[in-house]
């Protein structure tokens, strides 16, 4: 006998009780997953193509990126036309929205199924390598000196590794994929609360998904990828306590309080993202509930318990924070201030420094995907106006939502090209909420009432169409191109970096000259030597050394007999085939170079082979390409 519902819950914004909405009636018996079952399938039929594409690509195919593209549209378009539908059942929205948040982790995990060859993944990877060889926290990392100092992913990781006898990269794509399956489960219940709508919530989420940091950057071995759950699951308990009753009320106060400790341990970026977000809460909270007399509790008190953990964090532990953020911050605003100057930008869009061309179809779904967001905004912001404006929650979605354009303006410029993409993962929070709320209500004055009936006639197609750009607009957006697949070896490409040779001349440091030998490299080998060859890579965000130089130039000079003895540098690895061909990523060894090198050149054999004729330099190591020169004589006082 079926069991069918006769009513959704809808929580009243202003008086916490729940009634009735036509909107959200569907039948469903238990058990009864609806298309669930048959899109998933379709979507594992588009995660083998993106498989069969990325095996293409590493035997160089012309076929491998059009089949990565066909695979990621049958993958994503389906479920989430199938979430614009009427009729969905919340269960089946539910399992559609999770799964396919699962399917669009497994595209990350495809170009790189054995082993991590991101460049941020190893820079956590020497952490938790350092946490479990060493057992205990805290451990200098030359790589990313704030990586040791927030260590939540790591712990977390190492212990799964403890217990279960994974190697850290197995049990780090676990953790990571219970993160993800967390984000997006956090941020439908958190859609649905505010909104009392499960079509809304899964809209939304599934437009979350176009965000450019979503299926690459954020789906990677690294914190922010674990901060975000925290995150969202911060943001939904305290939604959800603000109509509790106790003891429900304290129990949603410890688990908002428990995601803000996390975050402080996690990720700095994305736990002070968390504190705007809570003062930012709290003063809507309190201007509608002084004006409007809303019933909803207070937040400062949250904000402030934040911002009191935060700083503890940061002052007593993590104090060289500071220091590593604040070139980034200035260098972003000085670009923005420039080009409000009239000075113009300092970025153009899709122009690489190596003279890879962005194909003309790219370009326009790269561009085409902020065109929709910038129509789309309009329209999300007058529903919003018509449907939720009583909702201090909603209203703080859409004042959330209008900094859109602001950091796509960011885009144009050099140094805030960075932080808009880094922003882009928290923008998007509420820009995809008010946007789903556009989709869903179409409340626009009477003035447009004929775009409105089109609209309405035509929503399923449109929004098929927009959420399908706007996912593959996200993936153009937030990666290089030659970075998305694991395409053959190139000269300073990172994941196209990552090969035998080198992990073998890694692996060779590590077991022939012991570990934490101080040693500098190019960009590539010092991520390759400082985890599989536990080396203590010189660097000059924590050695305050520049080794550029030692190898750039064309003999040795003071300069450069003063880098080695200031870093104290035992070995030099020295890649011959850098001279082969400009670094995709900008530079060789630092990123001052990008600056120069793309009028230089490659370098010359010569200046890389300069070692040969030092004298008191001998070579320990050659695989061909690959040389390792003992330089602790070059680096003693005179």
């Amino acid at each position: 006998m079926s069991i069918h519902t006769t009513t959704s819950l809808h929580r009243s914004a202003l008086t916490g009780r729940f009634s009735t909405s036509s909107r959200d009636l569907s039948r469903w018996q238990p058990g009864d997953w609806g298309w669930l079952p048959l899109l998933s399938l379709l979507s594992a039929c588009g995660v083998l193509l993106v498989a069969l594409a990325h095996t293409s690509a590493r035997y160089n195919a012309m076929w491998a990126q059009p089949l990565y593209w066909l695979g990621l549209i049958v993958l994503f378009m389906p479920i989430a036309t199938r979430l614009m539908m009427p009729g969905v059942a919340r269960q089946e929205a539910i399992g559609l929205v999770v799964y396919l948040g699962l399917m669009i982790y497994c595209v990350k995990l495809l170009q790189s199924p054995i082993g991590f060859t991101f460049f941020d993944e190893f820079l956590h990877w020497r952490t938790a390598n350092d946490i479990l060889t060493s057992r205990r926290l805290f451990n200098e990392n030359s790589l990313l000196p704030v990586s040791s100092l927030y260590p939540a992913l790591e712990i977390a990781t190492t212990g799964l590794a403890n217990l279960t006898g994974l190697n850290i990269f197995g049990a780090g794509v676990i953790i990571v994929g219970f993160a993800r399956i967390i984000l997006v489960l956090a941020l439908f219940l958190f859609y649905e609360q505010v909104s009392s709508s499960s079509r809304i919530a899964s809209i939304g989420a599934a437009i979350y998904m176009g965000n450019p940091h979503f299926v690459i950057f954020d789906a990677q071995f690294a914190y922010e990828s674990l901060a975000l759950a925290f995150l969202l699951t911060m943001m939904l308990a305290l939604m959800r306590r603000q109509h509790a009753q106790n003891p429900e009320r304290l129990g949603f106060n410890l688990v908002a309080l428990g995601a803000i400790a996390s975050l402080m341990t996690t990720h700095h970026a994305t736990s002070y993202m968390s504190v705007l977000v809570l003062i930012a809460w709290g003063l809507v909270v309190a201007v509608y509930r002084q004006w409007f007399g809303a019933r909803e509790r207070g937040m400062l008190w949250v904000a402030g318990v934040a911002i009191a953990m935060n700083v503890t964090w940061l002052l007593g532990v993590a104090n060289i924070t500071i220091g590593y953020l604040a070139p980034h911050l200035q260098g972003a605003v000085t670009s923005v201030l420039n080009l409000i100057a009239g000075e113009g930008s300092d970025r153009e869009l899709f122009k690489s420094s190596t003279g890879i061309v962005t194909p003309l179809l790219e370009k326009v779904i790269g561009l085409g995907g902020p065109a929709f967001i910038m129509l789309c905004l309009p329209l999300g912001i007058f529903s919003f106006w018509a449907k939720l404006r009583k909702n201090p929650t909603a209203c703080l979605l859409a004042l959330g939502a209008l900094t859109y354009p602001v950091t796509l303006a960011m885009r144009l410029t050099g140094g805030g090209w960075e932080i808009s993409a880094r922003s882009s993962v928290f923008v998007f929070l509420p820009l995809a909420f008010i946007m789903a709320v556009g989709v869903e209500y179409i409340a626009l004055p009477w003035p447009f009432a004929l775009i409105k009936r089109l609209l309405e006639r035509f929503r399923l197609p449109l929004y098929a169409l927009m959420a399908s750009v706007l996912f593959c607009s996200g993936i153009i957006g937030g990666w290089s191109p030659w970075a998305r697949m694991p395409w053959p070896y190139q000269v300073g490409s990172d994941t196209r970096s990552i090969e035998p040779q080198g992990l073998l001349a890694a692996q060779w440091a590590s077991s022939y000259l012991g570990p934490n030998n101080r040693m500098a490299a190019d960009r590539i080998n010092m991520t390759l030597m400082g985890t599989y060859g536990q080396q203590r890579m010189i660097t000059d965000l924590i050695d305050h050394v520049s080794i550029s130089g030692i190898f750039l130039s064309t003999h040795l000079g003071p300069n450069e007999f003063e880098a080695l003895q200031k870093g104290r540098i035992q070995y030099l690895v020295i890649d011959h085939r850098i001279s082969t061909a400009l670094p995709l990523d900008g530079h060789y060894y630092e990123g001052w170079e990008k600056m120069i090198v793309p009028y230089i050149g490659p370098l010359s054999p010569a200046v890389l082979g300069k070692f040969n004729t030092i004298p008191n330099v001998s070579q320990v190591f050659d695989s061909g390409d690959i040389k390792i020169y003992n330089v602790e004589a070059l680096s003693h006082d005179p």
